[in-house]
């Protein structure tokens, strides 16, 4: 009698501990599979979130220049950052895009102020957005400083009066204001190239 329990639970026995391994080795591939997923989605988002931005500047400065037939593509391309930032980002991030739709509304509603469409206060909360959601999805700490002195911002830009200085004062200004990390400041040059914080 003994010997048919044995013959019975032994088999059995096997059979569930060879279940759990293999259930445990399947829930590890999913997962790894899912954070292989992820990881694609967040680098796909961290190359195509500038170009994006890029886009959306390039449709704001047409609105600045009297093209009222663009407001429907500003919208679009707007909700389509939005789109793209919303499943990943942080409370920090989401805080920089109302921000930023917050000044364009302020910026274009009154067509007098348009000539701000491109300048300062839109492109420093865009430089710190881009660097928050880096943060973000990869965890690497950049300066957006790197918007002024990489490939997004022209070098005649940068040598239009005081669009630099302008620029840094007003990103620390933001960074300070929505209470963001200290990472998102950039440093000043005093008139005797010493570095100071603003």
């Amino acid at each position: 009698m003994n010997m048919m329990y044995l013959d019975i639970i032994i088999p059995s026995a096997i059979s569930i501990i060879g279940f759990v391994i293999t259930f445990r080795k399947m829930k590890k591939e999913y997962l790894y599979q899912q954070k292989l997923k992820y990881s694609e989605k967040c680098m796909e988002i961290v190359e195509k979130l500038p170009l994006l931005i890029l886009e959306y500047l390039d449709i704001l400065k047409k609105f600045g220049y009297g093209y009222l037939s663009v407001v429907d593509k500003m919208q679009e391309k707007a909700n389509e950052i939005r789109n793209m930032i919303i499943p990943y980002a942080s409370k920090d991030a989401m805080k920089i895009w109302e921000y930023i739709c917050q000044t364009v509304a302020e910026t274009t509603e009154n067509m007098d102020n348009t000539s701000k469409i491109g300048g300062e206060k839109i492109i420093a909360p865009v430089a710190i957005l881009l660097m928050q959601v880096k943060f973000d999805l990869t965890g690497i700490e950049a300066s957006p400083q790197i918007w002024y002195v990489g490939e997004y911002t022209t070098k005649k830009a940068l040598e239009n009066g005081n669009f630099y200085q302008e620029s840094i004062e007003e990103n620390n200004k933001i960074v300070k204001e929505l209470g963001l990390k200290n990472f998102l400041k950039i440093e000043l040059k005093d008139k005797s190239g010493n570095f100071q914080m603003s």
